[in-house]
């Protein structure tokens, strides 16, 4: 066994201080704007369920590159075929590197798992191995969301690039000025959204906030998201996961409670390993 290779390998993937971003926000909270402010040349990949996406993201002022996975041209695809889409995209590496992307995002993990849970492979093994009940199938799900963070994960080390997935989520409660306090991912089943969530170094939380006067969206540091699974008959909580925003490698802990919606900023936090001074 060569340790010393093994252990060079370790470290060089530590220096890598690349964004990995699960986003998390309700309906017009700001993803789609958001995944467009990296500042480089963003592949931004969705569905027709986020049509409006390609034009909010490019107001962030990244130059973005659309792609629709799920139409070519008139035609709809099926799920196979947009699954299978996905992922030739993804390990295109050669050509991305040609088209200079500097960053990946998909719009978004909640129409991922619609796709995944319509493909004929995720039904047949449904049947097979769960007998059919979609409930204990999260890990069937979580099966077929690895190949697409493999590929991301593998671009960014080959490429050098950010990737960002934003998540729907549904929320409980919020301040008296829009702030989230608390909320769940809009991901079937408890097993899918503490699964795919614990994949990413980077998770943050966006929403619309109010002064009084003006509603913006901003990333919110002091927000709270759990997902909850209870009891059918008793409504007892069973199990409890929460999820905090976090940049990996970085100390949060002289950053407001709300930043501004920049993808660049949230680069250059990874980068420096801390908020930056004023």
């Amino acid at each position: 066994m060569n340790f010393d290779k093994l252990i060079a390998e370790g470290k060089e993937k530590l220096k890598n201080k690349n964004v990995s971003l699960i986003l998390l926000g309700a309906s017009g909270s700001g993803k789609s704007r958001a995944c467009g402010t990296f500042g480089v040349k963003t592949l931004y990949l969705h569905t027709s369920g986020e049509s409006h996406g390609p034009a909010s993201a490019s107001v962030g002022g990244a130059d973005v590159l659309p792609i629709c996975l799920d139409r070519d041209g008139d035609t709809v695809l099926t799920a196979d075929e947009t699954y299978a889409r996905l992922l030739e995209i993804l390990n295109a590496t050669a050509s991305l590197k040609k088209l200079g992307i500097g960053a990946i995002a998909i719009d978004g993990a909640s129409e991922l798992e619609t796709i995944i849970t319509n493909t004929t492979a995720w039904k047949t093994k449904l049947t097979v191995e769960y007998k059919g009940v979609k409930s204990y199938a999260g890990e069937l799900t979580l099966s077929m969301f690895r190949p697409i963070l493999v590929a991301l994960q593998k671009l960014q080390q080959e490429l050098n690039v950010h990737t960002v997935i934003t998540c729907i989520l549904h929320v409980k409660e919020l301040g008296e000025n829009g702030e989230i306090l608390e909320a769940s991912p809009s991901l079937y089943g408890y097993g899918v959204a503490t699964g795919l969530i614990q994949q990413f170094a980077d998770i943050l939380i966006i929403g619309q906030l109010s002064d009084g006067e003006k509603t913006r969206p901003g990333i919110q540091l002091g927000s709270h998201v759990s997902k909850v699974t209870k009891d059918q008959v008793t409504k007892e909580v069973r199990k409890l996961a929460n999820f905090h925003n976090r940049i990996t490698g970085a100390d949060l802990s002289n950053a407001p409670a709300i930043i501004k919606p920049s993808l660049k900023l949230i680069a250059e936090i990874k980068k420096l390993g801390h908020y930056p001074e004023v």
